[in-house]
């Protein structure tokens, strides 16, 4: 690495290097040659059929993934949903309730008027009927 965190730029060699060139002249190295290059391209195709089937089930994996999600997804909507009327449901109970309090506390009072009424109405200490 260079000063300042970059790396120098590394000419790549150019295809032509890359490729095995048979520089003998006696067939039989000729043989040996393609012989071992034939094993080097059939191992490089192994290699390459690997990483695809490697790939494949990787996709697979992601597309189970991806769905599993989506159906997670929408069960987690669902409960919300069922959870959210849940709520709704006690939040108008609680107010029906409320008001039955309300309306109760009310007669209550009344009756309380009621009730110091008689024993303000005078026949003694022990209320107005006789």
């Amino acid at each position: 690495m260079i000063s300042g965190g970059e790396y120098p730029d590394i000419p790549e060699p150019p295809a032509s290097e890359l490729i095995p060139k048979f520089t003998h002249t006696n067939p039989d190295s000729a043989s040996v040659f393609t012989a071992q290059n034939l094993y080097k391209l059939n191992y490089f195709a192994d290699g390459v059929d690997t990483v695809s089937a490697d790939l494949e089930r990787f996709k697979e994996f992601l597309n189970v993934t991806n769905s599993n999600l989506n159906n997670a997804s929408h069960t987690v909507s669902s409960n919300t949903r069922i959870i959210d009327s849940g709520f709704l449901h006690i939040e108008n109970k609680l107010n029906t309730t409320n008001t039955k309090v309300d309306g109760l506390y009310s007669k209550m009072q009344e009756v309380k008027q009621a009730v110091d009424g008689i024993d303000s109405g005078g026949t003694g200490g022990g209320g107005g009927l006789t």
